[in-house]
């Protein structure tokens, strides 16, 4: 009922606000480490508190060889890692992101025309409010 009796700016100033907020834990697209040329099936994975989604590329000297997608800790974001596959030396960079199922792509990259578009809408909204 107290919603109910919000000013049009607290209305939108929760609206611009609350999507940040997680009531649950981050859902993932999720692909198993594998070589970069081979499409991933569409998985989900729901992730552990204080774990974020993340994209890892692998690379063999200047070639992408592996890919892999899913959750992991907040500290290998942004980090490499090197792991052996297939008797090969593999650098694997990890890109992190934190709303659900914004590891879509091959690479974690904000939708800034999505976010303008959201807040036109708000911002269009609150003018017709008062």
């Amino acid at each position: 009922a107290g919603c109910l009796l919000l000013t049009p700016y607290a209305f939108c100033l929760c609206l611009l606000l609350l999507p940040g907020l997680n009531c649950g834990n981050l859902l993932c697209y999720y692909c198993p480490l594998q070589l970069a040329n081979k499409p991933c099936k569409r998985a989900f994975t729901e992730c552990a508190p204080r774990e974020q989604c993340f994209i890892g590329n692998g690379h063999y000297g200047r070639y992408s060889s592996a890919f892999t997608k899913g959750c992991t800790s907040e500290d290998k974001c942004l980090g490499k890692e090197r792991q052996v596959i297939q008797g090969s030396n593999i650098t694997l960079s990890y890109a992190c992101c934190t709303y659900d199922f914004c590891n879509s792509s091959q690479h974690c990259v904000c939708n800034h025309g999505l976010l303008a578009v959201f807040v036109i809408v708000v911002t269009l909204f609150c003018g017709w409010s008062n």
